[in-house]
């Protein structure tokens, strides 16, 4: 059996998986300070900071989502 030049291995996917989801949960973590922090909060509105951090945070679910929907056609050999 001839390994393909690009199959990089469970390992190799396995961190990749872990390093997205490292990211997701950073970005979900600071969303939710930010959000906690915002009602009445003392130095006026923080709106525009937290629709950054949203779309941050959806930006990297994306990838997240990516990289599953890749891994569901066998991709990730």
């Amino acid at each position: 059996m001839v390994e393909r030049p690009d199959a990089k291995g469970g390992a190799y996917w396995n961190h990749e998986f872990q390093r997205l989801l490292s990211q997701a949960i950073s970005a979900r973590s600071l969303t939710d300070v930010s959000l906690r922090a915002a009602f009445r909060h003392l130095h006026g509105s923080q709106v525009g900071d937290i629709r950054a951090l949203i779309e941050a945070e959806q930006q990297i679910l994306n990838k997240v989502l990516q990289f599953l929907n890749v891994d569901e056609t066998g991709s990730h050999t």
